[in-house]
């Protein structure tokens, strides 16, 4: 087998090939993958799985709403814990019922412990998992990713409901969603109710929506290390406890240095002091946020100093000190995602918000780099119902993501052959297996909490309920349905203080093969890729061909041909660019030509995009090895 990077060397099925997780990692090699089939997986073998140091990725065949890891209380999902680095990775499964129920370490991270590891956590959905010291769901230490996960009913009764963080390098949260989560211990202390960040870290959170969590500190969260948070929604949040004076920052509790940029405060509660943020420590920084819940102090200062400009704060002594600050209600508006876009006349409202235009800085010059290395600016986000984009003056606040556009084909591909005669082919074949267990598919599940969990009653304004009662919500939303845009690394406006993360063990950009130069002849067995352009504009000519080449006298029978569009970590299988699809030809010698996307062109009004990756390859008929050359090819496209 002749691989190009990135490549999985093998790919193995559960439970076709092993009948546990546990046992396919402990047989995989660097750069295998394993793929979980649909349904509900309980038992040894998922349970405290151990990834062995190995550079594997493990991820569900159709998504988390159908493959589900249940701990059933009795342990955790994974332990990441042996030198792991951004090569593993672990995408796209519902874990619940992870329970971490002992003392020290062993009460840490109720469904994953990482420990001085830098995996990647992305697709991910976290449902009444619980930790008895840090880390309802996640433990991470490390130079960890995690990504487009949804936290939903997870509690630990000391930090970090949710996820608490510990990191002495670089640590990422990026696009997630915090619902319902709760620090409280049995003396009903707890701080993080969503997420803890400890000290000596240095973390950027970001594109990140925080939502009916719970804790007396901290409700959403809680900032004991140094680091940026951009970009945020942290709404109607609320502390709790038997403790009222020690009640405290329900949307932020903060005790070192932190930025925080462009996140929008509102509906937060506590019976205590400081309902958006309160300060214990540190310097602060506050730059184009919007502060306002139903307290007339958003902000109270306890200890240290706060830096903040550009906001819109609400204060009882008038305007809150510092250069461009307001206090005027934001006038939020409902749109396509939510509650909290700005009014504006030209998107249909009746008036204006006091806080568009008025963040200090042009909008594109408030700019980020994307984790695919394209530079991202606020004027590609919107405030606005009719999600036109941010222009001119920056606007104070959340901004919403605006959905990729991915132009669709006009037809449906139909493979064009260049040999003689033409393989037989079946376009969407699955390879057929026998599974070796009964699986039961659970698609939509409303989580229960487990019985050793306490419950309360959340209190969205007023006075909180001493007593925690919580009761679940009739009704939750589930993670949003919207492609997200990439995630970014904020880099501060110019003239704006910046904080600088610790570039310890951090990856190298992936390395892509180019575009393959075209000659007549078939020397070497394998799939190459191509379209006529690696950036495309308004009206360009734009298709994709993937070549099979067979340079010697034999025929592959019935052989798999993957052709595989990459968004940013979600993979859209051809021909039909569902969640799982295969060609199955005859490769006959010679060039083999498979039209994947017909000629089009393209469309306007697409925005700006960069990293996208198309990856072609041939497998056995069981799909558990790959055989000749990969093919890759990276585009994007610019309106």
């Amino acid at each position: 087998m002749t691989a190009v990077s990135p490549v999985f060397a093998d790919i193995y099925y559960i439970p076709d090939d092993y009948s546990s997780l546990q046992s396919a990692i402990n047989q995989a090699d660097d750069g295998d993958m394993i793929i979980v089939r649909n349904g509900t997986w309980t038992g040894t073998g998922f349970r405290n799985v151990e990834t062995l140091s190995k550079a594997i990725t493990i991820r569900s065949q159709n998504g988390p709403d159908s493959c589900i890891i249940d701990c059933q209380g009795l342990g955790r999902a994974f332990h990441i814990q042996h030198s792991e680095g951004r090569d593993t990775i672990i995408d796209g499964f519902t874990i619940e019922n992870g329970s971490a129920g002992g003392t020290g370490t062993a009460g840490y991270g109720g469904a994953i412990y990482i420990d001085y590891t830098s995996p990647i956590i992305r697709n991910c959905k976290f449902f009444t998992n619980n930790a008895n010291v840090r880390g309802g769901a996640i433990y991470a230490h490390g130079n960890f990713r995690i990504r487009d996960c949804y936290f939903y009913a997870n509690s630990a009764q000391g930090y970090g409901g949710a996820l608490s963080v510990n990191s002495s390098g670089d640590a990422e949260i990026l696009g997630c969603v915090f619902y319902y989560n709760q620090a409280l211990d049995d003396d009903l202390h707890g701080q993080g109710g969503a997420l803890y960040l400890s000290s000596g870290t240095w973390s950027l959170t970001s594109d990140c929506t925080f939502t009916d969590n719970a804790a007396e500190r901290g409700a959403a969260i809680v900032v004991s290390g140094s680091g940026q948070i951009y970009n945020c929604l942290i709404h109607t949040n609320f502390t709790i406890g038997n403790h009222p004076p020690d009640q405290a920052g329900a949307g932020m509790y903060i005790y070192d240095d932190i930025g925080v940029f462009n996140c929008t405060f509102s509906g937060n509660n506590t019976s205590g002091s400081g309902e958006s943020i309160f300060v214990d420590g540190g310097s602060p920084l506050v730059r184009r946020c919007i502060i306002w819940d139903s307290s007339t102090n958003g902000i109270v200062l306890d200890g240290g100093t706060i830096s903040v400009t550009y906001s819109d704060v609400a204060y009882s002594s008038g305007t809150f000190p510092g250069t461009g600050n307001i206090n005027a209600s934001p006038n939020f508006a409902s749109g396509p995602d939510g509650g909290y876009y700005l009014s504006h006349m030209a998107a249909g409202q009746p008036s204006n918000s006091p806080c568009i235009n008025t963040g200090g800085y042009e909008a594109n010059t408030v700019c980020f780099t994307g984790l695919s290395g394209q530079e991202i600016c606020l004027d590609d986000y919107t405030t606005r119902t009719d999600e036109v984009n941010d222009s001119g003056t920056v606007d104070m606040g959340y901004h919403y993501p605006q959905p990729i556009a991915t132009p669709t084909p006009t037809r449906t591909p139909t493979p064009v052959w260049t040999s003689t005669p033409p393989p037989t082919w079946t376009p969407t074949r699955t390879p057929t297996r026998t599974p070796t267990r009964t699986m039961t598919p659970s698609p939509t599940r409303t989580p229960t909490a487990l019985p050793s969990q306490p419950t309360y009653t959340p209190v969205p304004t007023g006075t909180p309920t001493r007593t925690p009662t919580r009761t679940p919500l009739p009704t939750r939303t589930p993670t949003p349905t919207r492609t997200p845009r990439p995630t970014m690394t904020p880099t501060a406006p110019p003239g704006e203080p910046t904080y600088t993360p610790v570039p310890t063990d951090t990856p190298p950009p992936p390395t892509f093969t180019p575009e393959p130069t075209w000659t007549p002849e078939c020397a070497i067995l394998g799939c190459t890729i191509t379209m006529p352009s690696h950036d495309f504009g308004p009206g360009d000519e734009c298709w994709c061909t993937a070549t099979i080449c067979n340079p010697g006298g034999e025929t592959y029978p019935e052989t798999p041909v993957f052709v595989i569009l990459d968004v940013f970590g979600s993979y859209f299988f051809a021909p039909s660019f569902g969640d799982f699809d295969v060609y199955i030809m005859d490769i006959t010698p010679g060039l083999l030509e498979i039209e994947v996307l017909p000629s089009f062109p393209w469309p306007p009004d697409t925005g700006q995009v960069s990293g996208i990756r198309w990856y072609a390859a041939m497998t056995d008929q069981a799909v558990t090895t790959l055989f000749g050359e990969l093919g890759t090819f990276e585009f994007g496209w610019h309106s």
